[in-house]
């Protein structure tokens, strides 16, 4: 069983970002498509300050995300969490 069925839906996102790099706060926009697939997996392709990154993502039934960084220079993995209305 999934935590989540959304099925396979296409779109595009932004938001703001906050990352702690050696202690100091760094913030921006991120920009971005993503495309899934059921059961809740798929991939997203952002724009983080002019820097396109590739990402397979998985989606829980909470609206969170769990990404893996897929290009070949390096690797990141990333939580983004749904902030309340």
């Amino acid at each position: 069983m999934h935590a989540c069925s959304l099925g396979a839906l296409k779109g595009a996102y932004s938001g703001n970002y906050t990352w702690n790099v050696d202690g100091t706060a760094v913030t921006g926009t991120v920009t971005g498509t993503y495309t899934t697939e059921d059961p809740c997996i798929g991939t997203m392709v952002l724009d983080e300050g002019g820097t396109a990154v590739n990402e397979f993502c998985a989606v829980f039934g909470n609206g969170n995300l769990r990404l893996v960084q897929t290009d070949p220079w390096i690797t990141i993995t990333r939580t983004m969490e749904k902030m309340p209305d």
